[in-house]
């Protein structure tokens, strides 16, 4: 039994270091500790982080932001921070044996990560994204408030809402009708119905679709305001970006899917208007 070759044990008592697990080990000195080197000890390494932050110096920085800070100033006088940028930038646009650059595969790999489904139904992504918003509302601070209550009110408190508000007021009409329409595919569709049928009809037979409810791709029930309704129909106008980002978010498109189902689920005939193509869903 040495210092770096320490007895393996079975006891039930706690490591002598402090984080209070288990101990696994018995070192030369007889102190037990839950690792087989007291630097994996998550209470020493705690112990060493928090004498750290106390040995503060005449600008109240701790040794750990004292040497970030000279770091900080080699990288700067030695164009360290660019040479570091063009070799990762270099390896990232290395070509493969499949003649696939490096971030590609890496991108690939990530968004097949994202999009695995676990035992509980839910991808991985969908369990992060579950995870942080528990977190964000049970963030409540003495007022009571959780995260997004505060970040309401702050909002509220900076103006961002009222931002938020003028540029909704950007909204214009088509012509002389009272249908609203955002962006140039949905002034496109507007277009194209007029030239087809005129623009007493489009006045007729044109309005803003229904809004309801449906579930997102993390499985939170959310609102969906629809484009265009013609009779029973609902038009939904995308372009390949809002729609999936041009084939890189495939989560985005699940999003959009699940809007399209719930439309169609509730009655409605759904077309879905991508690049000026008209899709019956």
């Amino acid at each position: 039994m040495t210092r770096h070759n320490p007895k393996e044990i079975k006891t039930d008592d706690v490591c002598e270091y402090g984080c209070d697990t288990i101990a696994n080990y018995q070192f030369k000195n007889n102190k037990k500790c839950c690792s087989n080197a007291i630097q994996k000890c998550k209470g020493h390494i705690n112990k060493g982080i928090k004498t750290k932050q106390q040995d503060l110096d005449g600008l109240g920085l701790n040794p750990m932001q004292r040497g970030q800070q000279i770091t900080h100033q080699k990288k700067l006088s030695n164009d360290g921070y660019a040479r570091a940028g063009n070799a990762i930038s270099i390896r990232k646009n290395e070509l493969l044996e499949n003649g696939k650059r490096r971030c590609d595969m890496s991108n690939e790999k990530m968004r097949q990560t994202k999009l695995t489904i676990g035992p509980d139904g839910l991808s991985n992504a969908q369990r992060s994204a579950r995870k942080m918003a528990d977190t964000r509302l049970n963030n409540i601070d003495e007022t009571g408030l959780n995260q997004y209550q505060r970040w309401t009110q702050e909002r509220i408190h900076n103006g961002t809402f009222d931002n938020a508000f003028k540029k909704a007021l950007k909204i214009k009409k088509y012509k002389d009708t009272n249908i609203n329409y955002q962006g140039s595919y949905e002034k496109k569709f507007l277009e194209k119905l007029e030239c087809e049928h005129g623009l007493e009809w489009v006045i007729e037979c044109v309005s803003r679709g229904p809004s309801l409810r449906y579930l997102d791709e993390t499985g939170y029930e959310r609102w969906y305001i629809s484009d265009f309704m013609i009779g029973n129909i609902v038009y939904e106008i995308k372009s390949n970006w809002t729609f999936n980002n041009r084939g890189k978010d495939r989560l985005l498109e699940q999003r959009n899917i699940n809007k399209l189902q719930a439309t169609k689920e509730l009655g409605y005939f759904v077309v879905l208007v991508r690049e000026g193509i008209e899709i019956e869903y």
